[in-house]
């Protein structure tokens, strides 16, 4: 399916520690631009809208530019959240009205409010299960998604002890970047073969949960987590960037992973290897090639 990721702007009203996009506060985009891109990607045949961001739902041109979508035909659309905004039901039913087709991505990755005011460093917990109780009521699809990082790993079995209680079916494990936290980047990063054993220990726990794992690579998933590696990015989503030009996910990858000792695997064309950032700190050792299939 032909895809555009679009985001409104890089503005956010939580303030998370590790946030990949700390650098990139300031930055938005001109509406005019965006509808630009969003009427071109609609006539060569997109069918899917991503907006994401930042925080999508605090800009007030966020349902100006879902309507715009929807007039140029798109008939799907995926919204990525911190989840915040979706206590206010008044907002969910605004959206529903808006497009029918919605899926929702909404971080969670803290077990408590302390947590929450901790690493994000406002008060939100309580908003975001607000959120999920909304989108319940109105029959709307979520998936969440979990960064795993130092501070979180131990607690993954509470996270998604509370994201059964709140309807979820649906979890994704995405590992840290680790670009912005340099500085304190052995606080933030563990090791991922440090995290293989907790993310078991959640699919066994969770086992009518649909879990996916992103950004570890197969050696170490082995055989009993591979099946529920992420696919293979969509090399028909495009995605809106900041020199506002549109590069496929498959290009995006390409500039931010690498594939150290992975000439001999098996599994070389399905994986998209280590974030470059990672192997900078923490160097390849835990990379070995599969040489047969699992």
């Amino acid at each position: 399916m032909k895809e555009l990721d679009i985001k409104l702007g890089y503005n956010c009203n939580n303030k998370c520690l590790f946030c990949l996009n700390q650098d990139k506060r300031a930055f938005s985009y001109n509406n005019e631009e965006l509808k630009e891109q969003i009427r071109k990607s609609a006539e060569s045949g997109c069918q899917r809208l991503i907006v994401s961001g930042g925080e999508p739902l605090i800009y007030k041109n966020f349902f100006e530019i879902l309507k715009y979508a929807k007039m140029c035909g798109i008939p799907y659309y995926e919204i990525q959240t911190n989840g915040r905004i979706l206590s206010y039901e008044e907002v969910v039913k605004k959206i529903k009205d808006i497009c029918q087709n919605v899926h929702f991505l909404i971080s969670f990755h803290y077990p408590n409010a302390e947590m929450y005011q901790k690493y994000s460093q406002v008060d939100g917990f309580d908003q975001v299960l607000e959120g999920f109780r909304n989108l319940q009521k109105n029959n709307l699809e979520f998936t969440t998604n979990t960064v795993l990082f130092k501070a979180n790993i131990n607690y993954l079995n509470q996270i998604f002890d509370i994201l059964e209680k709140v309807g979820s079916k649906r979890g994704q494990f995405r590992f840290i970047d680790g670009t912005n936290v340099k500085n304190e980047f052995f606080d933030y990063v563990p090791r991922m073969e440090e995290v293989i054993p907790k993310i078991k220990e959640v699919i066994l726990k969770h086992p009518k949960m649909k879990i996916h794992i992103h950004e570890i690579p197969y050696c170490l998933l082995q055989k009993d987590l591979i099946e529920f590696t992420s696919p293979v990015p969509n090399i028909e989503r495009e995605n809106y960037n900041l020199k506002k030009n549109v590069l496929n996910s498959r290009e995006i990858v390409r500039q931010q992973f690498e594939n150290p000792n992975c000439r001999e695997c098996v599994y070389k064309n399905e994986c998209i290897g280590v974030r470059k950032t990672y192997l900078e700190f923490y160097g390849d050792k835990e990379i070995k090639p599969i040489l047969k299939k699992l």
